[in-house]
């Protein structure tokens, strides 16, 4: 990991591992459910900022102007190409998705989305956020960070609810285990006993 680490231009701090976590992160991404594993790594990053809800939300609210900004600039920018004719298809179709993008935050669809996981999260119990920085710096990005980290912080309550809960049904099952155990031998060892002072011989079970 930190191989693969240090080839993507990042360092792991290997000491921030949760070793519980990770365990439980192997064991689902042996089953094709990678989810924890993106949490458990993204812990191991030294840049990794901690964000409150209301953090959270302040901050997507904050970064909207700016992404837009510069969405439309990317915008303007392949037009012209196209305009001089050094447009392909692959232009068209960064055009199309960049458009999709600038209405999504225009209507607040992205950023109505990523506020509503922040709510949910919140409701779950979750009091705060592990942020990575974005990939290019840009506040396009940083507001899909904080998307990112707010789905990671709720599929990480929700395996951690389901291992609580795991672990008090294995409790229960053997304390109910142990008490129909005891009620079941009580009269086995007061028969043995009887069964002794009357029979010397060999005793089966």
């Amino acid at each position: 990991m930190a191989h693969l680490a240090r080839n993507a231009g990042h360092d792991f701090e290997l000491s921030r591992i949760d070793h519980d976590l990770w365990n439980r992160a192997s064991a689902k991404a042996a089953a094709n459910d990678e989810r924890l594993m993106s949490h458990a790594i993204a812990t191991l990053f030294p840049e990794v900022r901690t964000m409150t809800p209301d953090q959270a939300r302040r901050e997507v609210l904050e970064l909207r102007a700016p992404a837009l900004g510069e969405i439309s600039e990317r915008i303007d920018a392949l037009q012209a190409a196209v305009k001089t004719g050094a447009g392909g298809g692959l232009v068209t179709r960064e055009l199309r998705g960049l458009r999709e993008e600038k209405s999504a935050l225009e209507n607040d669809r992205q950023v109505g989305a990523i506020l509503q996981r922040i709510d949910q999260a919140q409701k779950a119990g979750v009091t705060e956020f592990q942020v990575l920085p974005g990939r290019n710096g840009s506040a396009q990005d940083a507001v899909y960070a904080i998307g990112r980290a707010v789905t990671r912080a709720t599929d990480l309550a929700e395996d951690l609810r389901a291992a609580h809960a795991a672990e008090s049904g294995i409790s229960g099952a053997t304390s109910r285990f142990d008490r129909a155990s005891h009620k079941l031998s009580g009269p086995e060892r007061g028969a043995d006993a009887q069964a002794g002072t009357r029979s010397s011989g060999p005793r089966i079970g």
